[in-house]
């Protein structure tokens, strides 16, 4: 039941935040892309991904704090 709580948790932040993060997310763990392949796919620079990734990050962080809920 926990991981199902955590598991929604999740899944209900990454609706929440905008879709310029969610998409690098996606394409990170769940495609397991790299961050050179989510450059050449998007068409940004690699620093772009890094910087969209840490930003995606923190705000995941943020929400399931709200939630009480932090990845463990």
């Amino acid at each position: 039941v926990e991981n199902r709580e955590m598991i929604d948790a999740l899944d209900d932040a990454i609706n929440a935040i905008p879709e310029i993060y969610s998409t690098v997310l996606t394409q990170r763990y769940v495609l397991k892309l790299s961050y050179q392949e989510i450059a050449d796919v998007q068409g940004i620079p690699i620093g772009t991904v890094r910087s969209r990734l840490n930003y995606a990050h923190g705000l995941l962080r943020k929400l399931l704090l709200k939630r009480n809920m932090t990845p463990g």
